[in-house]
């Protein structure tokens, strides 16, 4: 995938980009772990206890959106909804395991939702 390459490139030979430019200590709250790829999709929402790479999702929603609140967020420990995620989202996940990451943050499944 050429877009792996121009990542890696950019990784391996930008200076900018080999600076630490993110606080080491920072992780988020929750992310979404990918466990299985197509056509087997199994995701699940987790609690980072040490430093991880991620990517994260920021978009207009458009519409209602399968979003965490307090009920949903101890059945999303074990697996998210993957027939109700928006595409967007599908194709995120998707897109994260191209790229050869494991996790992916978005605001709608990882931040809870006030009801």
């Amino acid at each position: 995938m050429l877009a792996r390459k121009w990542l890696k490139d950019c990784l391996d030979s930008h200076e900018a980009c080999q600076q630490d430019l993110w606080d080491s200590n920072f992780r988020p709250t929750r992310v979404v772990e990918i466990l299985e790829k197509h056509p087997l999709w199994h995701v699940r929402l987790i609690q980072p206890t040490t430093q991880i790479d991620y990517i994260a999702l920021s978009y207009c929603w458009g519409g209602p959106q399968v979003m965490l609140t307090t009920k949903t967020e101890e059945l999303w420990k074990t697996s998210l909804p993957w027939a109700e995620l928006s595409q967007t989202i599908k194709d995120a996940v998707y897109v994260c395991t191209e790229l050869g990451f494991k996790y992916l943050w978005v605001d709608a499944l990882c931040i809870v939702k006030m009801t």
